[in-house]
């Protein structure tokens, strides 16, 4: 256990997980503005260090061994809130907060948000569109699932592990594809997948700042923007001046689908499709939001979602009020083949303040390769950059602009073995 930065008299708040540091650094530096932060983590990175009044390394499997590293710390410290920077500990934090009579939404309701057979199946009990969705544990249950509903599908987890993206499939083929692709990468004996529709339509994702029961505003509007084949980046926007913000039909759906899972409190980011029938409810995401948009939040209205979500934890109201009306994008390169990556460079970097961030998130002489998966794990992202601008249209042709100077070179030659 480390401490320091801060006296023992001091009121903390306690965070569970420092997450990714590519991705969720700045969440954790946002807190660690407003609060002492004590870090609780299974190996407390370095990059973390600067941002924490302190760290504790513990097994995050054994909630006995943490809990009892809260009591421990309440002797040292008043803890005044509870809260997850990395995803897959939102519900620890949740009942280690319950446990300590802090704000919190309820561990249960967080729980079922990241079941995705769970959410569809409430949604539907509350009369809100979703997507129809078969579980199947078998490529032939796959395939004529697909071909009794009819194409495009998308196969996935049932649970996300805060990853809420699928494989599209358009053809049978494709569907076997997909399954394949998806239960390589899993450890199960007896894979859980869920196939579902995969309707025509806009994906938005929809930032609720949740106050109470009932009581939901909307922050922000991030809009996506789809890789289409291999090695083509994807990417998000934010707009603050999206007319969606204020939409009537998106808020009111929002408010449902928060009442339909019980979730009352918290900063919770919920994934449309604007369809024809209208806002399809697709996913219910409790943690943190990947792929920087927390950031871009940030660069385009001045709303500090980490900040507000840290106020909620602590018992405080959040500050919501934009004070910027600009727009931000961050776009993220996938590979283009598998292969060993022999060289990678920019060819030169504007000379402009509208370029936030570059970030290379690959290393030469490692090896990636092309996923059927239309947005990939993040550990095979090659690199990342985030741009502003005064509007979308622009901020995507800046976007476009740093993809044409970022080359990544893959050498597609097997690899002798190694000698024994």
């Amino acid at each position: 256990m480390t401490f320091h930065h801060s006296s023992t008299a001091s009121p903390v708040l306690l965070v569970i997980g420092a997450g990714h540091r590519d991705y969720d650094a700045f969440g954790l530096q946002q807190i660690a503005a407003d609060h002492h932060v004590v870090l609780l983590d299974q190996d407390p990175p370095a990059w973390a260090f600067p941002y924490v009044a302190g760290q504790w390394a513990i097994d995050m499997t054994d909630e006995v061994a943490l809990w009892a590293s809260v009591i421990e710390l309440t002797k040292q410290y008043r803890i005044t809130g509870v809260m997850a920077n990395a995803n897959q500990h939102v519900e620890l934090a949740a009942r280690l907060a319950t446990r300590q009579g802090l704000p919190t939404a309820n561990p249960q309701a967080l729980a079922r948000a990241r079941d995705i057979a769970d959410v569809r199946r409430a949604l539907r009990e509350n009369a809100l569109l979703t997507t129809w969705t078969s579980q199947v544990d078998s490529e032939e249950a796959a395939v004529e699932s697909a071909l009794a509903h009819g194409f495009p599908v998308t196969l996935r987890p049932r649970s996300m592990h805060g990853q809420a993206e699928g494989n599209r499939a358009d053809t049978p083929q494709e569907v076997i594809a997909a399954y394949r692709d998806i239960t390589s990468q899993r450890t199960d004996s007896k894979p859980n997948l869920l196939i579902e529709e995969d309707p025509a339509g806009t994906d938005i994702t929809v930032h609720c700042v949740v106050l109470g029961p009932g009581e939901v505003k909307v922050a922000a509007i991030t809009r996506s923007i789809s890789a289409t084949a291999p090695g083509k980046s994807t990417g998000y926007y934010v707009n603050a001046a999206d007319a969606l913000v204020h939409d009537t039909t998106v808020h009111h759906v929002a408010v449902r689908a928060l009442k339909a899972l019980g979730i009352t409190l918290g900063v919770i980011h919920i994934e449309m499709r604007l369809t024809a029938r209208g806002p399809l409810v697709l996913h219910v995401q409790a943690h943190s939001p990947r792929h920087l948009t927390s950031l871009l939040v940030q660069l385009a209205s001045a709303i500090n979602l980490p900040r507000a979500a840290a106020a909620l934890a602590t018992g405080r109201e959040p500050h919501i009020t934009p004070t910027r009306c600009t727009s931000a994008a961050a776009q993220f390169l996938s590979p283009h083949r598998t292969g060993r990556i022999t060289r990678r460079h920019v060819k030169t970097f504007p000379s402009a303040t509208w370029l936030e961030r570059f970030v290379w998130t690959c290393s030469p002489d490692t090896t990636t390769g092309v996923s059927a998966a239309p947005h990939r794990p993040d550990d095979d992202l090659l690199a990342h950059w985030v741009v502003t601008g005064p509007d979308p249209a622009t901020c995507e042709r800046r976007l476009r602009e740093m993809a044409d100077l970022t080359h990544v070179e893959i050498d597609t030659t097997p690899q002798a073995p190694a000698c024994t």
